[in-house]
C-alpha cells in the first residue's frame, strides 16, 4: 500500500519536472533569424545591471534647483541653513568614520564571508565574491610580519605611506629591493613627502573647517628616506631625478630643486615638462625682489626652450601662479600679459586656472569690503573704517613689540622639540619679527649699528653709536652712513609709513617751512670729527641743512667745499635752490641769488636735471606773484628746455601755483601744459610733488578758468593708461573730485552733469556739504524733481541729514520745482518732505537718555512752511500726510523752529485746503498760528476758512464775526470758534 503511494508521488514529481523543462524551452529565443510560425523576434542583447538606469538618466537633465545629492531628497529633510547643512554633512561623515573604526579595530569580524552557513567551514574574506575593497579590513604590518616585495607593491599602489615604509625597512632597505620597485617607492615618497596623505573619504570635515589653504613653507624632509634612496641609486635614472625635483619644488625646497635640475642638465639627463612646471611654481623662493624673480622665471623658460621641452597648459598656469603670488604692480601685470601672449602664439590657450591667477593679480582687494552693504557711503564712515582698521594694525604692532618673547621661537615647533630662534624660520617675515631693544646694558657691535642704519631706526642707532664709544670707535665708512641718516631725518624718528590713514584723515601733510635743523647736534659733531672730510660728508650736511631750512649755514658750507676743491653733487645744488629764498630778502635779490647758484653749477661742470628745474620753480612760486617772477619762471623753463630737460608734473604744478593765483588775473597757462602732456604716451612719477599737479590743475579749471572743457581734457588725461596713480592719496583724490564736480555743476550741460554724478557719486566720491549745495542748485535749475527727492536720501546716507542748512536748500529747491512735475514725481517729493520733518527728532527725555550735549540743529520756520506746502497737495482726507502737516503746525506753535515763515500765504492756503477736505482742527491751527505771529493774512484766511467750514458766503461770515464772542460760543464748532477768535 505504502509502495503504491511512494511510486505515485515520484511519478508526480517527474511530471512537474517535465512540464517545467517544456516551459523553459518555450521561453528561449530562437537563435536563427526565422521561427516556425513566420515571426522573427530580434536577437537577445546582453545588458548590464545599470543599463536601464543609464538610459533613463539620459532622458532627464540635471536639476540646478535641487539640493546636493548628499542630502535627503525630501523637502522636509533638506537643511535650509548653513548651520544645518554643516551639522547634517558632518554627522553623516561621523557615521562613516565610526564604521571605518569598527572595520579596522575589529578586523576579525570581517575575515569571513557572512553568508556562509554555520555548518560550513569559514572561508577567508578575500575569497568572497564580489570582493569590496572598502569593506575589507586593512592589513596590519609590524616587526613580526613576514612580507615580500609584492606587499610593498600593494602598499605603493594604494598609497599606504606608513605601511610601505615599514615593509621597505623589513625587506632590508635599499639593498634588498629591485630597482623598479625602488623607483616606484621613491616616486611615492616624493609625491607625499613621506607623510600619510589626507583621506579622501573625510571631505566634509575638510570643507566645513575650511582647512584647504596650502601651507607655503619649506616642509621637505631634508635627509629623509627619499634622499637616502636617491643617493643609493647607481646609476640614477631620469625618472628618479624628475621625482626628486618635483617633490622638492612641491614642498618649497626651491634651492635644492634648482641645484638638482642644473646637475641633471649638465649630465645630459632628460627632464620632463612637469619638472620645469614645478620649478616655475616655486621660482619666487629662489630670489628676492620683483626684478630678480622675473629674471629667474625667464631663465627657466629659456632653459626649457634650449632643452627642447615643449610647454603645456600647466606651464602657463605655473608662471601666472608665481606672478600672482608676488603682489601687484605694473611690472608684474605687464609680465603676466606678455607671458599670456607668448603662450597663445605657440598655440597654448589659458584655462580656468590661468584666468583665476590673472584675476588674483589684476583684481587686488581694496581698502573697503567689496560688498555694497559694507562699503562706507559717508566721509565719516570712511574715516572710521580706515582708522579702526589701522588701529587694529597698531594693536598688533604693540603686542609684537611689548611681548617680543611670544615671537622669538617658531610657533610650529612641537613641545618635544628644542625651540629654535625665530630668525631661523623659513620663510622669515620681517614685519612679524619683534624689533630688537637696545639699552645701556646691551652688548652691541658695529653690525648692530649697520642694521639700525639700514632700517632707519634713528633712536636705536644713536643709542648704539654712543654705546660703541662715539666718533672714535666707529669705522669711517659706517660713520659716514650714520651721518647721512642723521642729516636726512634731522636726528628724529621718521613717521612710520604703515600709519598712512591717520596722516591722511588728519590732513597733517603740510610741510613746516621753518629752520628746524639741530644746530650743534650729533650730525654736526660727527662731521667735525671727520678728518679728512669726504665729499659725501659735505653733500650730506649741505642737503640736510637745506632740507630743514638752515640756509645760511648750508650756503657757507657749500662755498667752503668749492674753495677746497671738493666735488659736490647735483642734489646739493638742487637743495640750495629750494631754500634760496631764505638767503635774501626781496624779489630782486632772491632772483640774483638763484641765478648765482645756477651760474656756479655751470662753472663747477655740474649738469642739471629735472629736480633742478623743479627746485627753481618751487622757490619762484613761493615768493608770491608778479610779472617779474613770472617772466623769470618762463625764462628758466625755456633755458632748461634748450639743454634737453623737459618739465615734469612737479614743475607744471609750481607753474600753476605761480600763474593761477586765487585772486589774480586770469592766465590760461593750463591749456599749454595739457597740450604738452597729451602728446606723451604715459606719465611717470619722479618727485613727491608730482601728485599735486592734478588736484591743482582741476582747482584751476574750477575756480580760476571756470572751464568745463579744460576740466574734461584734464580728467581724460588722468584716466589715460596708468596715470590714475598720480592723483595721490585718498585726501588728494577727494579734493580732485570736489573741484571736478563743482566745475561740472556750474558750467557743464545739465545732462552731462547728471551722467557725471551717476558715475562718481557715491562709488568714487562722497560730496562734502559745499559740493552738495552746488548739486542741489544744479538740480533746481534743471527742474529735476525726482533727483531732488533722491538728494534727500543721499544727504541721509552721506551723513548730512542733520545739517539744517542743506535740508533747507533741498526744501527750497523742491518747492520751486514742485508744480512742474508729474504726479509720480510729486508723490516722491511729498514723501521726502514728510521724512525730513521726522528725521532725527528726539524728545527732551530721549536726548537726556542718550546724553546728547550739543544742541541739535533745528529747521527754520520757512523750511517747515515748505514742508507743509508740499505735503498739503492732496485731496484725500485720510492721507497720512495730514498727520505730518499737523505735527509741523504744532512745532511752529511750540516755537521749535527758528524765526517766522517768509511766505505766510502758503500756510493760509493750507488752512483753506484743510477746511475744504473736512479737517477743521488743522485749519484752525494754521489760522491761529498766523494770528499769533501777527501776519495780515490771518484776517482774510479766517474769513475764507470759516466760510468753508460753515458753507456760507464771505459776506455772511464777516457779519457773523462782528457779533459778540459770547453769542458765538454755543453756536459754533470749537474749531470754528478758534478761527473766529483768531480773526478778532
Amino acid at each position: 500500500m505504502y509502495s503504491n503511494i511512494v511510486v505515485q508521488r515520484q511519478w508526480t514529481r517527474l511530471a512537474c519536472l517535465c512540464r517545467s523543462l517544456a516551459t523553459l524551452e518555450g521561453q528561449k529565443l530562437p537563435q536563427s533569424g526565422k521561427s516556425s510560425d513566420g515571426i522573427s523576434p530580434p536577437p537577445r542583447k546582453a545588458r548590464g545591471p545599470t543599463d536601464i538606469l543609464q538610459a533613463l538618466a539620459a532622458t532627464v537633465g540635471t536639476d540646478p534647483t535641487a539640493a546636493h545629492y548628499k542630502y535627503h531628497d525630501d523637502p522636509y529633510l533638506i537643511p535650509l541653513s548653513n548651520f544645518r547643512k554643516r551639522a547634517y554633512a558632518l554627522s553623516a561623515e561621523a557615521g562613516r568614520k565610526a564604521a571605518a573604526w569598527i572595520r579596522d579595530e575589529h578586523a576579525e569580524l570581517f575575515t569571513t564571508r557572512e553568508w556562509d552557513p554555520p555548518s560550513k567551514i569559514k572561508t577567508p574574506y578575500f575569497n568572497a565574491d564580489p570582493k569590496i575593497e572598502a569593506f575589507a579590513p586593512k592589513p596590519i604590518y609590524n616587526d613580526a610580519s613576514k612580507v615580500t616585495e609584492e606587499d610593498l607593491k600593494y602598499t605603493i599602489q594604494n598609497a599606504l605611506i606608513d605601511d610601505s615604509i615599514t615593509i621597505f625597512k623589513l625587506l632590508g632597505g635599499t639593498t634588498s629591493v629591485s630597482e623598479e620597485v625602488k623607483l616606484q617607492f621613491l616616486q611615492l615618497l616624493c609625491f607625499y613627502n613621506e607623510r600619510e596623505p589626507d583621506s579622501m573619504e573625510w571631505l566634509e570635515e575638510k570643507w566645513f573647517a575650511s582647512n584647504i589653504r596650502e601651507k607655503q613653507a619649506a616642509t621637505w624632509r631634508v635627509g629623509g628616506l627619499a634622499d637616502q634612496i636617491f643617493e643609493s641609486m647607481d646609476p640614477k635614472k631620469p625618472e628618479a631625478y624628475c621625482a626628486m625635483i618635483q617633490g622638492m619644488a612641491k614642498y618649497y625646497q626651491a634651492e635644492r630643486a634648482n641645484v638638482l635640475t642644473q646637475e641633471a642638465i649638465e649630465k645630459g639627463i632628460p627632464l620632463s615638462t612637469s619638472v620645469f612646471n614645478s620649478l616655475l611654481s616655486c621660482v619666487g623662493y629662489l630670489r628676492e625682489g620683483t626684478t630678480l624673480r622675473i629674471e629667474a622665471l625667464r631663465a627657466i623658460l629659456v632653459q626649457m626652450n634650449e632643452q627642447g621641452i615643449a610647454p603645456n597648459n600647466e606651464t602657463l598656469s605655473s608662471c601666472l601662479r608665481s606672478l600672482s603670488a608676488w603682489g601687484g604692480g605694473k611690472i608684474i601685470q605687464q609680465m603676466a600679459l606678455q607671458v599670456l601672449a607668448e603662450f597663445r602664439q605657440v598655440g597654448i590657450q589659458p584655462g580656468l586656472a590661468a584666468y583665476y591667477y590673472l584675476l588674483c593679480l589684476f583684481c587686488k582687494e581694496s581698502k573697503y569690503h567689496d560688498d555694497p552693504y559694507l562699503i562706507p557711503l559717508s566721509n565719516f564712515r570712511k574715516r572710521a573704517y580706515a582708522l579702526s582698521a589701522e588701529a587694529g594694525r597698531k594693536a598688533a604692532a604693540w603686542i609684537r613689540d611689548e611681548h617680543a618673547e611670544l615671537f622669538t621661537t617658531r610657533e610650529w615647533d612641537p613641545p618635544s622639540k628644542i625651540k629654535t630662534p625665530y630668525f631661523n624660520a623659513d620663510p622669515k617675515i620681517e614685519a612679524f619679527a619683534p624689533k630688537p631693544i637696545y639699552n645701556d646694558a646691551s652688548k652691541v657691535t658695529e653690525e648692530d649699528l649697520k642694521y639700525t642704519i639700514q632700517n632707519a631706526l634713528i633712536d636705536d642707532s644713536i643709542t648704539i653709536f654712543k654705546l660703541l664709544g662715539g666718533t672714535t670707535s666707529v669705522s669711517e665708512e659706517v660713520k659716514l652712513q650714520f651721518l647721512q641718516l642723521l642729516c636726512f631725518y634731522n636726528e628724529r624718528e621718521p613717521d612710520s609709513m604703515e600709519w598712512l590713514e591717520e596722516k591722511w584723515f588728519a590732513s597733517n601733510i603740510r610741510e613746516k617751512q621753518a629752520a628746524t635743523w639741530r644746530v650743534g647736534g650729533l650730525a654736526d659733531q660727527i662731521f667735525e670729527s671727520m678728518d679728512p672730510k669726504k665729499p659725501e660728508a659735505y653733500c650730506a650736511m649741505i642737503q640736510g641743512m637745506a632740507k630743514y631750512y638752515q640756509a645760511e649755514r648750508a650756503n657757507v658750507l657749500t662755498q667752503e667745499a668749492i674753495e677746497k676743491g671738493i666735488p659736490l653733487s647735483t642734489s646739493v645744488f638742487n637743495s640750495l635752490l629750494s631754500c634760496v629764498g631764505y638767503l635774501r630778502e626781496g624779489t630782486t635779490l632772491r632772483i640774483e641769488a638763484l641765478r648765482a647758484i645756477l651760474v656756479q653749477m655751470n662753472e663747477q661742470g655740474i649738469a642739471p636735471n629735472n629736480e633742478t628745474l623743479s627746485s627753481c620753480l618751487r622757490s619762484l612760486s613761493a615768493w608770491g606773484g608778479g610779472k617779474i617772477i613770472q617772466q623769470m619762471a618762463l625764462q628758466v623753463l625755456a633755458e632748461f628746455r634748450q639743454v634737453g630737460i623737459q618739465p615734469g608734473l612737479a614743475a607744471y604744478y609750481y607753474l600753476l601755483c605761480l600763474f593761477c593765483k586765487e585772486r589774480g588775473p586770469r592766465f590760461d597757462i593750463l591749456s599749454t601744459i595739457i597740450n604738452d602732456l597729451e602728446q606723451k604716451e604715459h606719465l611717470e612719477a619722479k618727485e613727491p610733488a608730482d601728485t599735486n599737479f592734478f588736484i591743482t590743475a582741476m582747482g584751476v579749471c574750477s575756480d580760476h578758468l571756470q572751464d568745463i572743457a579744460m576740466a574734461e581734457r584734464l580728467h581724460a588725461l588722468l584716466m589715460k593708461g596708468d596715470n590714475y596713480k598720480l592723483v595721490g592719496d585718498a585726501y588728494k583724490e577727494s579734493i580732485y573730485y570736489r573741484h571736478y564736480i563743482t566745475v561740472a555743476c556750474r558750467h557743464a550741460p545739465f545732462e552731462k552733469t547728471l551722467e557725471l554724478l551717476d558715475t562718481l557719486v557715491p562709488n568714487v566720491y562722497v560730496p562734502e556739504p559745499s559740493v552738495m549745495e552746488e548739486i542741489i542748485k544744479t538740480l533746481e535749475v534743471g527742474g529735476a524733481g525726482d533727483r531732488l527727492a533722491q538728494a534727500w536720501s543721499q544727504l541721509v546716507i552721506f551723513g548730512h541729514g542733520k545739517r539744517a542748512k542743506l535740508v533747507e536748500k533741498v526744501l527750497d529747491a523742491m518747492c520751486n520745482t514742485y508744480h512742474g512735475q508729474d504726479e509720480e514725481v510729486k508723490s516722491k517729493m511729498r514723501a521726502a518732505a514728510a521724512d525730513m520733518l521726522s528725521f532725527g527728532q528726539l524728545t527732551p527725555e530721549e536726548q537726556e537718555a542718550k546724553n546728547i550735549r550739543s544742541p541739535v540743529q533745528k529747521l527754520s520756520a520757512s523750511a517747515i512752511c515748505n514742508i507743509i506746502e508740499i505735503c498739503s497737495d492732496t485731496k484725500d482726507k485720510a492721507d497720512p500726510l495730514w498727520k505730518n502737516i499737523e505735527e509741523a503746525l504744532d512745532r511752529l506753535r511750540r516755537e521749535e523752529a527758528a524765526g517766522v515763515p517768509d511766505r505766510p500765504q502758503a500756510i493760509a492756503d493750507v488752512a483753506k485746503k484743510a477746511a475744504t477736505v473736512g479737517l477743521p482742527g488743522i485749519a484752525a491751527a494754521a489760522v491761529t498760528y498766523l494770528a499769533e505771529c501777527g501776519f495780515e493774512e490771518a484776517m482774510s484766511a479766517s474769513v475764507q476758512v470759516l466760510g468753508a467750514m460753515l458753507n456760507r458766503p464771505e459776506q455772511e461770515v464777516e457779519t457773523l464775526l462782528t457779533q459778540e464772542h459770547s453769542s458765538l460760543v454755543g453756536n459754533l464748532h470749537p474749531a470754528a470758534l478758534a478761527v473766529a477768535e483768531a480773526y478778532n
